[in-house]
């Protein structure tokens, strides 16, 4: 069985770890289909191109929803 010491302190992500984690999390918000989009640019760059879809796919289903309420 092995022993797991719980007294030693986790190693810290560095700068290449959070950008790549921060890069995950904006595929996973975007979708596989912006995937390609988010290769491009810096992370501020690509956390902005991401608010800017999500926006335009919740004003696009918000429109659709709207047109489908009888009035």
């Amino acid at each position: 069985m092995v022993e797991l010491d719980m007294t030693s302190r986790p190693m810290a992500p560095d700068q290449d770890d959070v950008q790549q984690a921060l890069h995950r999390l904006l595929i996973a918000i975007a979708g596989p289909n912006y995937a390609g989009a988010l290769q491009q640019g810096d992370v501020s760059q690509q956390l902005d191109r991401c608010m800017d879809w999500v926006r335009a796919e919740a004003s696009e289903a918000a429109s659709l929803i709207e047109s489908c309420v009888p009035h």
